[in-house]
């Protein structure tokens, strides 16, 4: 069973279909790419879905495997995917986290919205299911985004001994901005935060907007890795079963002031 699990929509590997088999396509970009690097050699285990047929049949060929990363790939079937990403995820979530609805026009939970969040909750269940399996008893779960904003409460149901933080890539909406949704679909998106006892901000530069030459970019992008493996490291020693509510509050929040060294606002 593994001893770290990651979670996320999109995995570290990407394949493209040449002549019908497929081939590798790259390391996948964004915070696939950015996690990968991270992780490599770990010996975690990476939850993700299959992005199309390619992958698909990548995993059935065992062509899915990473040195020091074991990687399992979900099938949720396209139907599913699609109106789980693309209506729940992306045309709703994303506008709802950054507050850009046109509220008197949208969203509209019509039926095909509706038939939408059921096929995000079933989205979620699946990875729930499968973290449910995986994971070695006490393991942390990291959670990536809003693709996934059930897992936690589903995992704190039915693992409760699981370590399970969810990280937001996005803003996360004003409790108020979600009353645009339906009731119960709000309510799951933000009940009163079971999986997750405590939250905090954990600020990095944006590397995106870095200037400059070629180099001192790349060295922004390397910071704002560097800041993340710090925290996470730090996050993953936690003792969690000797702190109460109070004292991980503060130590999580302490990880989100230590600097690239480490030392800066130590967690120690």
């Amino acid at each position: 069973m593994a001893d770290l699990v990651v979670v996320s929509n999109r995995g570290p590997l990407s394949f493209r279909l040449e002549d019908g088999e497929p081939v590798p396509a790259g390391t996948a970009g964004g915070l696939a790419g950015t996690l990968n690097r991270l992780l490599a050699g770990t010996d975690a285990t990476w939850v993700a879905a299959a992005m199309g047929e390619a992958d698909r049949r990548a995993a059935a060929a065992g062509m899915m495997q990473m040195e020091g990363l074991r990687i399992v790939v979900l099938d949720p079937g396209d139907d599913i995917y699609r109106m789980a990403y693309d209506v729940v995820s992306n045309a709703t979530l994303w506008f709802c986290h950054h507050h850009l609805f046109d509220l008197p026009r949208r969203p509209r939970t019509d039926r095909r919205w509706r038939e939408a969040w059921d096929a995000y909750r079933a989205y979620n269940r699946q990875f729930a299911d499968t973290v449910a399996r995986e994971a070695a008893p006490g393991a942390p779960v990291l959670v990536q985004d809003y693709h996934l904003s059930l897992v936690g409460g589903m995992l704190a149901a039915d693992r409760p001994d699981l370590r399970t933080v969810h990280f937001s890539h996005t803003p996360f909406a004003d409790p108020n901005m979600l009353r645009c949704l339906p009731d119960d679909a709000a309510g799951e998106l933000c009940p009163v935060w079971p999986g997750h006892p405590v939250t905090a901000h954990w600020g990095v530069p944006d590397p995106a907007r870095a200037t400059g030459s070629d180099i001192e970019r790349l060295a922004v992008f390397w910071q704002a890795f560097r800041m993340l493996e710090t925290r996470v490291k730090l996050f993953a020693s936690l003792p969690f079963d000797k702190l109460q509510r109070a004292a991980l509050t503060r130590r999580v929040e302490e990880i989100g002031r230590v600097g690239v060294t480490g030392t800066e606002g130590s967690a120690a």
